[in-house]
């Protein structure tokens, strides 16, 4: 019996290497940019580069031979920015120019920003005894929807007051803190009578770190406590028992989700895995100056943008076949943080349909 030899093609990769672009019409003028493509050998990836070059009227010469992406970070070091970008490459869209920073920056490439911050200046708390739960730009920028806020802990008759507050049509937006209970000795016992708390550990660990975890806090508007643990996190002072400011604790959240599926979504990013090291690491993204920085990074990448709030793409119950369409839900509405004496927060601009969730790693 004869048996033909077998060949199966090659399996496509995301491919790269360093180039200097030049326009045709400009060609003293030169720009050092990576050009990734998902490409099944050196040749398919060479002949996709030369029909991208010719369609931007573009000319090229590459530094190094284009490799596998894992080759190259591996020979030339880890760059987060590139496994990013190699995360954005799809069938649909096969091929990435991506300019160095200085590059963009000198010859004004477009980067879509699919998050929105902002940001408001405040004058902290320094008396003792202040009317405002928190300073009136503050709450104004970020806990304006924040129902009963500074109100509700006086109502006598509270639960009669709740059964009608589920009547409602529409229900106001939920406000969370991811509190570092390790920044001060009285967390988390303190705030257990500030709204419903629960411990981001869980297990051994959980049990282990019971003290120094960080845990998710809903903020309760019929609790006093909700009204003195945001005071003291807004008042400068020296004593550590009536100001938070200088440990700073916590990030905000806002929902219109629940406590027990904000909770699960948060879980996941307690640890990061890193897939090089084939580690685990904690991820701290409940230190404000952690979250600041690490948000800002993720400005141009939204898949990476929807797995942090939690996007979910939904077929639209109205929609009829052919024509379909889709809604976009997230768990996170919008985070928000202090840096000194600013209050930042952090808002999704409008993402693709086809957005697709990254996995969560590190880098």
């Amino acid at each position: 019996m004869h048996i033909d030899n077998i060949t199966t093609a090659p399996y496509p990769q995301i491919r790269l290497t360093h180039y200097h672009l030049s326009r045709q019409d400009k060609p003293a003028s030169t720009r050092t940019a990576y050009l990734l493509c998902l490409a099944a050998d050196t040749q398919d990836y060479q002949r996709q580069i030369n029909t991208y070059l010719a369609e931007q009227g573009l000319t090229g010469q590459a530094q190094l031979a284009p490799l596998p992406i894992q080759s190259w970070l591996s020979r030339h070091g880890f760059e987060a920015k590139l496994w990013r970008a190699a995360q954005q490459i799809t069938t649909e869209t096969p091929l990435l120019c991506l300019y160095t920073e200085a590059e963009a920056e000198n010859h004004g490439q477009h980067f879509e920003t699919y998050l929105n911050q902002q940001s408001v200046h405040f004058e902290p708390f320094t008396e003792f005894i202040v009317a405002e739960v928190m300073p009136r730009e503050v709450r104004t920028f970020f806990f304006a929807d924040f129902e009963g806020l500074g109100e509700y802990h006086k109502i006598l008759n509270q639960d009669e007051h709740k059964r009608e507050r589920e009547n409602q049509v529409q229900r106001p937006p939920h406000f969370y803190a991811v509190v570092d209970c390790a920044k001060a000795v009285s967390f988390p016992s303190r705030l257990k009578t500030a709204g419903r708390l629960e411990n981001l550990y869980t297990g051994s660990l959980g049990q282990a770190l019971e003290e120094q975890a960080p845990y998710l806090l809903e903020f309760d508007p019929y609790q006093q406590e909700t009204v003195a643990f945001l005071q003291r996190l807004f008042r400068r002072g020296e004593s550590k028992v009536f100001s938070h400011w200088a440990i700073n604790p916590v990030i905000f959240l806002k929902s219109r989700k629940g406590f027990d599926e904000v909770y699960r979504h948060l879980r996941k990013w307690t640890h990061l895995y890193d897939p090089d090291r084939e580690k685990w690491y904690f991820f701290r993204f409940y230190d404000p100056l952690v979250l600041n920085r690490y948000l800002s990074e993720l400005s141009h990448y939204p898949a990476q943008l929807a797995a942090l709030f939690g996007v979910k793409t939904l077929l639209s119950e109205a929609s009829a076949a052919p024509a379909k369409s889709y809604e976009q839900e997230q768990i996170i509405e919008a985070f928000g943080l202090r840096v000194e004496e600013e209050f930042i927060s952090f808002r999704l601009n409008p993402l693709a349909d086809n957005t697709l969730p990254a996995k969560i790693e590190l880098g």
